[in-house]
């Protein structure tokens, strides 16, 4: 009988460790990034919006979209300085419908699982931007997520560090994550270094051209 109680005991013990645990891990930024997952493949809208702040993402993302494009494009003289300072003010001012335009297409590659392929029309009434051509620049297919290389806390904002393997350049870059706690859950806020990751992916693309012009360069000389 005593054994009986001791191991009934151990038992409770051991399922209410666990649950406990499990409890803890549900509350971590890595499940929460799980579900992210989870709602892409049941292509859950409604879920993926609960651990996404959309409208954050897109901000921070159209933000250093506009600083990729500056550090792209240096002005020579003050007249470029100008029309720079005229096209941001432009840009600025259709902020909303580039949000509206990357929320749907966000929306769109949740939903059905790829992004849909909009047609180009030559005649453009507003602003365009393709996440699908982005996409492809950062290799897309050929990019292999390695997982988590740090998670740094710092009070109800963690900084997510994930790893991707870029194949064409047989390299390892990291996209930092910024989430923010919600109390049960965190939810995954900007893409803090993201103008950074494609600065890198454009150096290792034309480091790789280099490399496969070199033989041509060196029989010309």
């Amino acid at each position: 009988m005593k054994k009986s109680i001791i191991a009934t005991t151990v038992l409770i013990v051991i399922v209410a460790t666990g649950a406990v645990l499990y409890w803890q891990y549900t509350r971590t930024p890595k499940y929460s990034l799980w579900q992210v997952k989870k709602a892409i493949e049941q292509h859950d809208l409604a879920s993926f919006e609960k651990y996404v702040d959309v409208e954050g993402i897109i901000n921070s993302f159209i933000d250093q979209m506009l600083e990729l494009l500056s550090d792209q494009e240096k002005p020579k003289d003050e007249w470029e300085q100008l029309g720079e300072s005229i096209a941001k003010g432009l840009i600025t001012l259709l902020k909303p419908q580039l949000t509206k335009i990357v929320r749907q297409q966000i929306a769109d590659y949740v939903e059905i699982g790829k992004f849909k392929q909009e047609k180009k029309s030559t005649e453009s009434e507003g602003p365009e931007i393709s996440l699908s051509e982005i996409w492809d620049k950062t290799g897309s297919e050929k990019n292999t997520f390695q997982g988590i290389a740090y998670i740094r806390k710092e009070g109800k904002i963690a900084y997510v560090g994930l790893k991707f393997f870029q194949e064409q350049y047989d390299t390892t870059l990291i996209l930092d994550l910024k989430m923010r706690h919600r109390g049960s859950y965190w939810q995954a806020a900007e893409l803090s270094n993201f103008s950074e990751f494609m600065n890198k992916i454009d150096a290792l693309e034309t480091e790789r051209i280099a490399e496969l012009n070199k033989p041509i360069i060196e029989a010309m000389c």
